[in-house]
């Protein structure tokens, strides 16, 4: 309800106290004086669970209002930092997703709980949201005790692309093997658009999923004019970062024959290119720093990482 004090009221009835209330993020602290009002007004609550089902916190979209008021106020407020919430370690809908993510074999990220829900209503249930937060660490290692293959969904804008550089960095990082899905045509802007408009159509959306590399080919496309020198340049050093990210060699050699016949330029060329990019720098490395101690340094960091990741008790 979109009052002061019923959250705080109700909860105070049951026996809790003040500082419990808050504590559990449920209210706020007034400014003057003592005392404590409901964090969450007139707005529609997501419970958020944690990896074993409990409800560990909320978001809360605001309500439409008669007056307009609540044009004024932000859109979706969450519980803040508790000491059962931590937004970092949580995926919503994950409690309800890990049976399907084992089962399908590959996990769907999408950015928004109401896609998720959408997603689990008409059946397909491997679907997690990110709730418009970057991946993190902590959320992969929930994914990876499930399936080593993610899915992304993203916005079709400039906002989405960059999304999708961030989650994908950390997600190959720590081994996964990633695609992105695409709505198609007129289907609407998130998976819950598509949804209500066919179900049918976010199912195959997620099967026709490409490689990440693949989605971002054509959203480069759309983007530079390749037939431009100065734009097709620009493209090929966006676009040979991403390889250079690569680890193995034969994923790296396959899209760099993609991209020798997208650009029409030799193979050996990108080769190069992709070769310098790949050097460490030592701009900022103190004078005769061995190059040898750096890449004995990245390749430890590496292997930590992937004990981490494939360790049991994770």
């Amino acid at each position: 309800p979109n009052t002061i004090e019923s959250i705080v009221t109700f909860l105070k009835k049951k026996g809790f106290t003040d500082q419990e209330i808050f504590k559990a993020g449920l209210s706020s602290q007034k400014d003057r004086g003592n005392g404590y009002f409901d964090r969450f007004r007139g707005r529609l609550m997501f419970p958020i669970n944690d990896a074993q089902g409990y409800v560990v916190g909320f978001t809360a979209r605001v309500m439409p209002k008669t007056d307009g008021s609540d044009a004024n106020e932000a859109k979706y407020i969450n519980t803040q930092q508790t000491l059962l919430y931590n937004k970092s370690q949580i995926l919503f809908a994950f409690d309800k997703a890990r049976a399907a993510i084992k089962k399908s074999g590959a996990a769907v990220i999408v950015e928004g709980n109401m896609d998720a829900i959408s997603s689990h209503q008409v059946g397909v249930r491997n679907v997690v949201a990110s709730s418009g937060t970057a991946l993190t660490l902590e959320q992969l290692q929930l994914l990876k005790r499930c399936t080593d293959r993610l899915i992304f969904s993203f916005d079709k804008d400039a906002a989405g692309e960059r999304a999708a550089r961030r989650a994908v960095e950390v997600a190959r990082d720590a081994g996964f093997s990633l695609r992105v899905l695409e709505l198609p045509a007129g289907s609407g802007k998130d998976p819950d658009d598509c949804i209500q408009k066919d179900p049918a159509l976010w199912q195959q959306a997620i099967k026709d999923a490409v490689p990440f590399l693949q989605w971002l080919i054509l959203r480069t496309q759309e983007r530079l004019d390749f037939n431009d020198p100065d734009q097709k340049k620009k493209a090929a050093d966006e676009l040979l970062q991403e390889v250079a990210r690569f680890g193995d060699p034969v994923e790296q050699s396959h899209w760099i024959r993609v991209l020798s016949d997208l650009f029409h330029t030799p193979e050996a060329m990108l080769f190069e290119k992709v070769r310098r990019m790949r050097q460490p720098s030592t701009q900022n490395q103190p004078t005769g720093a061995p190059r040898a101690a750096n890449d004995h340094n990245l390749t430890l960091s590496s292997h930590i990482l992937s004990l981490l990741f494939s360790w049991p008790e994770l």
